[in-house]
């Protein structure tokens, strides 16, 4: 399959994800990105089209609205350590491939990432934990969920532009 085929297909799968996850709240605000946000975060889930191939890898993170970093990390689960995941988010250039693969993606998106954004929306656990995903920021994010978020309105905003998200 030639590369602006897939790339076009990879879009339609794109498209067909952004309804799948409605139940999820999640909503379509840049090409590869999905995010739902929470008080203290934007919850993400990135879609990466392989180069390698007509396939995905999913990426599913949180993105703490005290966070300074200039890009978006890619830190949280991803579809890679699941076995089989390559074979299921793969596509070819019929309809039920299509649906399948989005489907797939959908499915992998709520049984393991929302559980595990779940897993992570305790403040305390996020202080304690030493994996948790706010460990390179802890004091930040500690001062951020203590001060209702004054101080830090340029990473906020930083991250919402990062992501996507229109508006406060």
């Amino acid at each position: 399959m030639d590369k602006k085929l897939e790339q076009k297909l990879a879009g339609q799968i794109g498209s067909k994800l952004a309804k799948a996850l409605g139940e999820t709240e999640f909503v379509k605000t840049k090409p590869a990105f999905y995010t739902r946000v929470r008080s203290d975060r934007i919850e993400f889930i990135h879609l990466n089209k392989l180069a390698s191939g007509p396939y995905f890898r999913v990426h599913v993170g949180i993105r703490f609205l005290c966070d300074p970093f200039p890009a978006v990390a890619l830190e949280g689960i991803s579809s890679d350590e699941e076995r089989d995941c390559r074979r299921r988010m793969s596509y070819t250039r019929e309809e039920d491939s299509l649906d399948a693969c989005a489907e797939a993606i959908s499915d992998y998106v709520r049984d393991r990432g929302v559980p595990w954004l779940a897993s992570w929306s305790d403040r305390d656990r996020l202080l304690r934990e030493e994996d948790s995903p706010a460990a390179r920021f802890r004091e930040a994010y500690r001062k951020y969920t203590e001060s209702g978020s004054a101080g830090f309105e340029q990473s906020a905003a930083l991250s919402r532009r990062l992501l996507g998200i229109k508006g406060d």
